[in-house]
């Protein structure tokens, strides 16, 4: 198939363009950032890439050339002064004499440094524009896309569900319903990259995250939370507790394989563990009850315990079957038998 050079362009002639390496732009076209063909001639393959694809330079250069630079807002003309002084003072040099000239220039100007590329491409900029060229850029392709609002829509309802299916499946099937409904030639059609790029700049990250991992996950991640102060409490003087299954299976006399669990008294400032008993049933209060001897009998009493709101927690025996209560060894009830004698206040957090 012949190649239309006004559509196609050569490798070679992108790395111009954008003045980047051939490498480069190869890696970009396998990533799905430009659309590009490969074709044989003489035994040779050779890569095309088609010019709608790449970011619109002539287009910004021209409105760039346009623009006068007394007009330009200050962060543009920042980099536009800075470059000018730099041309000025470098001339024409290249090579080692470049290099040795950014070496000092760096030295003397610690808040303008530059580099070598960056040097040669406002060089360019500044010949082919003047100092509009060395205006810079940032924003000028804010907002523009080449993804057809009902390529988008399309896209949009087949990945932004549950189960996270991957961009690229996503895209295959957008490219089968616009040549099938509309008749698009696959080389017309939009790259991955460019989707997923409007996808990002017009939902919120968060939203996208929701709809392709769920409530649960989104919540792990992005849920609010209140951090705690820990400045003001003491080492020792309260603790936490909470029960938990380990991730290791083991075999009992029995020869049953089990997932142990570990109830467990916790020290909230150190994080040091002060007391816990490791089992192969289920959690308990009288599992409870152990674990915290077993703490009491080494660290002595705190002041202070947090525990969480399942019912082994907030039975009557331990902790009053409330959400918070205090136990006073003066008038505590005989329907608290484990801490009648104790005085401290007990926390049930909400989860």
């Amino acid at each position: 198939m012949p190649i239309n050079t006004s559509d196609w362009l050569t490798v070679e002639e992108v790395c111009e363009i954008l003045n980047v390496k051939e490498k480069t732009i190869k890696n970009r076209c396998y990533k799905g950032d430009f659309i590009y063909k490969v074709e044989t001639k003489n035994n040779v393959k050779q890569m095309f890439i088609r010019s709608s694809s790449l970011p619109n330079k002539k287009d910004k250069q021209e409105n760039l050339a346009k623009q006068n630079y007394s007009e330009a807002p200050v962060w543009s003309k920042f980099q536009a002064d800075k470059y000018m002084n730099i041309i000025k003072a470098c001339g024409n040099l290249k090579g080692q004499n470049l290099q040795d000239f950014i070496i000092l220039w760096n030295c003397d100007n610690p808040n303008n440094i530059t580099s070598y590329s960056s040097i040669i491409r406002m060089r360019k900029r500044y010949n082919e524009s003047g100092i509009c060229g060395l205006l810079s850029r940032h924003g000028n392709n804010s907002g523009r896309t080449i993804v057809k609002d009902e390529y988008y829509d399309y896209f949009k309802k087949l990945y932004l569900v549950e189960g996270a299916p991957s961009s690229l499946s996503c895209w295959d099937l957008t490219l089968g319903y616009a040549i099938k409904t509309f008749g698009i030639d696959k080389s017309n059609f939009p790259s991955c990259r460019s989707f997923i790029r409007r996808l990002e700049r017009e939902i919120p990250k968060q939203s996208i995250y929701l709809a392709r991992y769920g409530q649960s996950a989104w919540n792990r991640k992005y849920g609010n939370y209140i951090e705690r102060d820990y400045s003001n409490i003491t080492c020792g003087k309260v603790w936490v507790s909470d029960h938990a299954q380990i991730d290791v299976a083991c075999m009992t006399k029995d020869g049953n394989v089990v997932f142990p669990w570990v109830t467990a008294w916790r020290d909230y400032k150190s994080g040091k563990w002060l007391g816990w008993i490791l089992q192969t049933g289920h959690p308990n209060s009288d599992l409870i009850f152990q674990s915290f001897y077993y703490a009491v009998e080494n660290y002595g009493l705190p002041q202070d315990v947090i525990i969480d709101n399942g019912k082994d927690y907030r039975s009557k025996d331990f902790a009053g079957g409330r959400k918070a209560v205090k136990i006073d060894s003066n008038n505590a009830k005989t329907t608290y038998p484990f801490l009648c004698n104790i005085s401290f206040v007990s926390l049930i957090a909400l989860p």
